[in-house]
């Protein structure tokens, strides 16, 4: 195809505003910016990352759930853990004493009737903030969760990472 005297293959200006997109709206500096939670549960890696991972830091302390997109038919894993920390003025590497932290984990079947299982530590939770620059949260965590009632399934062992953006509590 012609235009303006100048031969252009056709789908060559499709890929050149890809490219543009992909410069404007690509990410500046490291990928790593993400957020992201890696733990493995009784053996199985899992990994979540972008808009469904949250820290948040408050005056209550340290919070971070992670979660998935739903799909119809697929399991829902769901993460989260929490210490009543503050980490303005901490030195770091901060271990919080396990004993006032907590964590839960959830598996819920997304269906037209969803089921959800549930395990929760109170007390136990091992979590290590390894950096905080003000604005990203680096750590791990580690806890044995025990079911909640109604739950059958046995203890599951949960040992993570995290990174991130944090958001001001409230």
């Amino acid at each position: 195809m012609t235009r303006g005297g100048v031969k252009v293959r056709r789908g060559s200006n499709l890929a050149a505003a890809a490219l543009v997109a992909m410069l404007v709206v690509a990410p500046v500096g490291n990928v790593a910016a993400r957020n992201i939670v890696t733990a493995t549960i009784n053996g199985k890696r899992h990994k979540w990352k972008g808009r469904y991972v949250l820290f948040e830091v408050g005056p209550s302390g340290v919070i971070a759930v992670a979660s998935k997109r739903a799909r119809l038919g697929s399991i829902l894993p769901t993460i989260g853990f929490a210490c009543p920390v503050l980490l303005s003025g901490a030195t770091f590497p901060l271990m919080p004493d396990p004993a006032i932290c907590n964590a839960t984990y959830t598996e819920t079947k997304v269906s037209r009737t969803p089921t959800t299982k549930a395990w929760l530590a109170t007390r136990d939770v091992q979590v290590t903030y390894a950096s905080f620059d003000g604005t990203r949260l680096t750590g791990t965590f580690a806890a044995v969760l025990d079911p909640v009632p109604g739950n059958p399934s046995p203890a599951v062992t949960v040992e993570g990472q995290f990174r991130g953006k944090v958001t001001a509590g409230r």
